[in-house]
Formats: structure tokens, sequence, C-alpha cells
């Protein structure tokens, strides 16, 4: 591996997305509120199932895998969804996380009746991004769960009435309980920083005001402001820069969007995708201007109503903003 004369990061991991942090900044609040809702389980009894949501970067994943890892590690599993989305798959991961191997062989009850014999020692299970899950499988994954007794948390970038479109039974039985993340405020994102810097940066190569900057660019967001500062740091190594400087900081934040828009885009489907790249041509479009660019370019448009509930999934995404009423009046733009 190549060797920088002037090294600036000298452990990138707390800078990386998979890092499970000691501590969490500025959610002190959400912590205390989750650990309420789980500690039953620590004594045998069933926990309050919750639901939190927020934004992308905003500590949901983060916050879980640190409560999980430091109190619950023992008793728990987590599934990330946009890995795993079928049925098949979910109760695969979760029964490997507590040592049980399903077979190839093995139909889905017999899956659910290998996780209820574990689930009698009530455990939890995490279903991060659960609005992942393949929509003909979702009611069949989160009552089963439930219903096995399983104490339940899921995870998603949308509020909880997200999940009106399962069967009412469903609901019924989830009964969750939603914790919200709103956005960091560019004064806690810097706080973020200062204390993964200490971690990650050689003392004096990240000043103060070069991760304000970052964090006023991160849109609320702390895993852009997290990969904005790993990508300034090593393009000040690959310089040959003693420091940091704000030349770094705004390349870095480019690339930190661009690839968090990748990453965005993968989760839409091809309808969704396509609207995008209408809207992305014209920066700006009515609704009603939008919608009958999209039934041009598809052979089987959806209703006016699912356009809308797509036009919801890519706004809450973050990949695109609207302003204005309701109808075909309200107004898109893109954001990334």
């Amino acid at each position: 591996m190549e060797e920088y004369e002037t090294p600036i990061i000298f452990n990138v991991e707390p800078l990386e997305d998979a890092f499970v942090p000691t501590r969490l900044l500025h959610r002190d609040g959400q912590k205390d509120e989750i650990v309420r809702c789980l500690e039953p389980a620590l004594k045998g009894k069933s926990i309050t199932n919750i639901y939190l949501c927020g934004s992308s970067g905003t500590g949901k994943t983060a916050l879980i895998r640190h409560i999980i890892e430091n109190y619950f590690k023992e008793c728990s599993a987590y599934v990330n969804c946009f890995r795993f989305r079928t049925t098949r798959d979910i109760l695969k991961e979760i029964l490997f996380q507590f040592s049980v191997v399903a077979k190839d062989t093995d139909s889905i009850s017999d899956m659910f009746k290998k996780l209820e014999e574990i689930a009698k020692k009530k455990i939890i299970i995490c279903l991060d991004e659960v609005d992942q899950i393949r929509d003909s499988d979702k009611d069949e994954v989160l009552y089963n769960l439930a219903d096995l007794g399983c104490g339940l948390i899921l995870i998603s970038n949308y509020p909880a009435h997200h999940l009106w479109s399962l069967d009412q039974r469903t609901r019924d039985r989830l009964n969750l309980d939603e914790i919200e993340f709103p956005k960091y405020t560019p004064e806690e994102l810097f706080d973020i920083g200062k204390d993964r810097r200490q971690f990650s940066f050689v003392p004096g190569t990240l000043p103060d005001i070069m991760i304000r900057l970052a964090a006023q660019k991160a849109d609320g967001d702390a895993r852009i402001l997290l990969l904005t500062l790993k990508n300034a740091g090593k393009i000040a190594e690959e310089r040959g820069a003693k420091r940091v400087e704000t030349e770094d900081i705004i390349e870095g934040n480019k690339e930190a969007k661009k690839l968090k828009k990748s990453y965005l885009l993968r989760k839409l489907n091809d309808d969704q995708r396509i609207i995008y790249s209408i809207l992305e041509k014209n920066h700006k479009m009515y609704s009603g201007d939008l919608y009958r660019e999209y039934c041009k370019s598809v052979k089987k448009p959806v209703t006016q109503r699912g356009f809308r509930n797509y036009m919801k999934r890519i706004v809450n995404l973050g990949l695109i903003k609207a302003e204005g009423g309701e109808g075909r009046y309200r107004k898109y733009e893109i954001v990334f």
C-alpha cells in the first residue's frame, strides 16, 4: 500500500458507516426510550415493539447497533432488509445469528417452528430498512414474528403511517411505539465530527473550522459528514498537504453526496427511477407535468394515486423535495 509523506488519517475505521461507536452524541432521549422499551427482555418478559423513523444519517442504525452490542447481544438478531428481502432470507439470517442452521429443504413453516423454540427466551429482532422487505412478504414476516412473541425493532426512513398498507391484523399485532430521529443541526454535527476526529486524524491536521464547514454542508446527515471528512483527509494526503483545507472539504462533500445518491437510487423501483430521471433533467416540475411525462415514458404507468405514493417515497428518501399544495400544482425539486 502506498504511504504518504504527510499522513493525516491514522485510523479510517471511526469514519466508516459500519463503525459502531462507543457513544452516540445528541441522541440521549432516543436511547433512554429505546432501552426502556427493551429492558424487559433481560428479565425474560415481553418488550414493547418499537418503530424508529427519520431521514438517512440521523443515527437510527448506529444507536440501535450500539444498544444491542452493549446491552442485548446475547438475546438479539440484527437484519438489514436491504440485503435480506424475502421471508426465507430473513428467517435464515435470524436463525443463523442464533446459531441455528436452516436447511435448503426447510419450508417457511419449518423455519418459523425453529424460531418459535428460540423465541421462548424472549428474543429481540431488529429489522433495519423494514420498508425494503418484498411487498408480498411483509405481512407474513411481521405478523408471524410478532405472533411468536419476538420483540421487534423496525427501522425506516418513513413515518409509521407507511405501514398502513399492511393488513389490519398485522398492525394490531405489532402495536408499535414510534420514536422519531430528527435531522442533526450543524452544531450537533460539529460535535460529532470533533468526537470522531480524535480517533481518526493526526492532531493538528483537521482544524475546527474545517469540521464546521463539513457540518454545514452535510444537510443534517451524520453519514455525509463523516464521509466528507474521510474523503477530505484522503484528498489532502494525496496532494501532500499537512492539513485539510477548504478545497478538500468541498471536493470531499461532492464525492460523499454522489455516493449517497447512488445508494438511494438503488432503493427505487424501475418506474421510480424513470420519474427521478425526468425530474433530474428539468430540475423542477409541477406534479401534473411530471406525471404526464412519466406516462409517456413507460408502457404501463401507475394511476395518479400510485404516482403520488411513488413521489412520497422519493421525497422521504431525500432525493427530492416537495412544496406547495396537493394535486397537479404540487412542485417537486431535485435535492441530489
